[in-house]
């Protein structure tokens, strides 16, 4: 995507680099940047807002995201707007990794540490991760009692890879409560939620009234 473009086929391509618009029209870079704003370019929301589009080029989801290869581009305005625009009108709030995702940046990006000094949103932390949540009250306890009953509803067994884990951990830390144990595992297994853990541990026949540890003789 960084090799010029032809004169005549400005406005046939979706997405170019400041680089590419200065060699099409031959001009310096100030003169590129004044064009972009005339012709009111959308900025990519990653890769360094390094490519633009023109306006009519994106065809938006309901989320007002477009993506084309692996650069995105939002109708909310810059990466900060649309992270706070996607917070505030999620059902259930965004956890960093469906933030990351949707947006188009990497696992465990730098960016998402700011988010937490935005008064428009809030966080959280829920079953291992940071949730990020609408900033008024009301709006964050409706996406709060959503993500409850969501997170109970989908939350089903973990994968094999994560039961070890688990079962690792709650040989090591029988007392502790799904909750606690989700705690114990967020910062290596993003994925494992108190309710996984819930619905694992009684799949075993672990939960609080049965603590039997894996290994002890089956009940008569």
């Amino acid at each position: 995507m960084n090799e010029p473009l032809p004169p005549d086929q400005l406005y046939l391509v979706k997405v170019f680099t400041l680089i590419q618009l200065v060699d099409t029209l031959r001009c310096s870079p100030i003169t590129a940047r004044r064009r972009l704003r005339d012709w009111q370019t959308y900025t990519s929301i990653n890769r360094n807002g390094m490519f633009y589009t023109l306006p009519s080029v994106p065809e938006f989801d309901r989320n007002g995201l477009w993506r084309f290869q692996d650069v995105f581009f939002s109708a909310h305005g810059n990466l900060k707007q649309t992270a706070i625009r996607l917070v505030q009108r999620s059902a259930r709030g965004l956890d960093s990794h469906e933030i990351s995702m949707l947006v188009g940046l990497p696992a465990g990006s730098s960016y998402l540490s700011r988010l937490r000094d935005m008064p428009e949103i809030s966080r959280e932390w829920r079953g291992g991760r940071w949730v990020y949540l609408a900033g008024d009250d009301a709006t964050r306890k409706k996406q709060l009692e959503e993500r409850s009953d969501w997170a109970d509803q989908a939350a089903g067994l973990p994968s094999p890879e994560e039961a070890v884990a688990i079962l690792v951990c709650f040989i090591r830390h029988p007392e502790l409560e799904p909750e606690a144990l989700a705690g114990q595992l967020g910062g290596r297994r993003r994925g494992v939620t108190a309710a996984r853990i819930r619905n694992l541990l009684e799949h075993h026949g672990l939960g609080k009234k049965k603590r039997r540890l894996p290994g002890d003789p089956m009940p008569d």
